[in-house]
């Protein structure tokens, strides 16, 4: 009786083993799961394929600067006589400035004057003393005393040479230092405000040196530098939402005026990427002054009504585009042409329909 159970339990084990063996053969020979479409529980991160208005900006960072600025230089190097303005005061167009001091000048102008003056009674003189020798030469005259006369007569014509000569160079210093006289007093090319370069009413002023500049505080643009990667995202004329960082909350308006064509000094080409200036010119303001940090950002691109979905949902294989759509039963994956892609939504050209579902996989 025993052996009989012994060998019952025996089979069963053994029934027991070949089902464990097959069941675990044709789980291992099933193919995998296709991630095209997979049968899973309803995702808990689901989105809408929308239409909707899209906008791509950029945001560049820098400074305020007056959009209108006259340098104001001494018309020569010297010593100044009297300032008629004060930094940052209120000029009109026409108004006087400064004077500078002539009196070196008009020194140098009486010297010069007084050597004009002789080299004339010279040159008179000279006249004279020909004229009486020829009046003293008569046909008896000798070899000797012709020759004497020829040779006089050849230097008073080389003297008037270098006298008319060194006449023409007086009277062109005497024009440049009345020139300068005439130019002491420094006048205002345009209105504005007027403010010193450094040192606030300068006793001594160097030429080629402004002494300040006259600023149209109207009109302020904000001068930024763009990467080489956006700059190409950019045009004149585009539309921007200007911040002052001290005032976050007040925005300005402004457009792209300007988009320099040339980088700025100071990338070598490999290891610091290139830029580029951008100047953006912004609505007047009271509160906008020159040297202001701000910020803006560029509207670079607008589609209407165009297919979006979050850009987080959108990735990459193989330089193409996919996205996980849920079709109410399983889990597809599908690929997509996109359009414009922002870092909160991403333009869907071709490979979705309006009112399906994307999910974060």
């Amino acid at each position: 009786m025993m052996k009989k159970k012994k060998k019952l339990w025996l089979a069963w084990g053994a029934l027991i083993i070949v089902i464990g063996i097959t069941v675990f053969l044709y789980l291992g020979s099933r193919p995998a799961p296709s991630m095209d479409l997979q049968t899973t529980a309803v995702p808990s991160i689901q989105f809408t394929v929308e239409r909707e208005d899209l906008s791509q900006t950029i945001e560049v960072k820098g400074k305020s600067e007056y959009a209108e600025e006259t340098y104001v230089y001494p018309p020569f190097a010297g010593e100044v006589k009297e300032w008629k303005i004060t930094h940052g005061a209120p000029v009109e167009s026409g108004q006087l400035l400064f004077t500078m001091k002539t009196d070196d000048l008009m020194e140098e102008i009486a010297r010069l004057e007084l050597d004009q003056m002789q080299q004339q009674i010279e040159s008179k003189y000279r006249a004279i003393q020909q004229a009486v020798m020829e009046e003293q030469l008569d046909g008896s005259a000798d070899y000797n005393e012709l020759l004497q006369h020829a040779s006089l007569k050849e230097r008073d014509r080389e003297m008037e040479k270098i006298e008319k000569r060194r006449m023409e160079l007086l009277t062109q210093q005497l024009g440049q230092l009345q020139q300068r006289v005439e130019k002491s007093s420094v006048y205002a090319d345009q209105g504005g405000l007027f403010l010193f370069s450094d040192t606030e009413r300068p006793r001594f002023v160097n030429e080629d040196e402004p002494v300040g500049k006259i600023v149209d505080t109207s009109q302020i643009v904000l001068s930024a530098r763009v990467s080489e990667y956006d700059v190409f995202k950019i045009e004149e004329g585009m539309s921007a939402e200007v911040t002052v960082d001290a005032l976050p909350d007040q925005v300005i308006p402004g457009v792209v005026e300007l988009i320099s064509p040339f980088p700025l000094p100071g990338a070598d080409g490999q290891k610091t990427d290139a830029e580029f200036e951008v100047r953006i010119a912004l609505e007047a303001d009271e509160m906008l002054m020159a040297g202001l940090n701000l910020t803006a950002r560029i509207q670079s691109a607008v589609r209407e009504q165009v297919l979006t979905v979050p850009t987080l949902t959108v990735m990459r294989e193989n330089h193409r585009s996919y996205v996980y759509i849920w079709n109410g039963e399983a889990v597809e994956k599908r690929f997509i042409r996109t359009g414009l892609v922002t870092p909160e939504k991403t333009e869907v050209v071709e490979g979705l329909e309006e009112g399906e579902t994307v999910i974060l996989q």
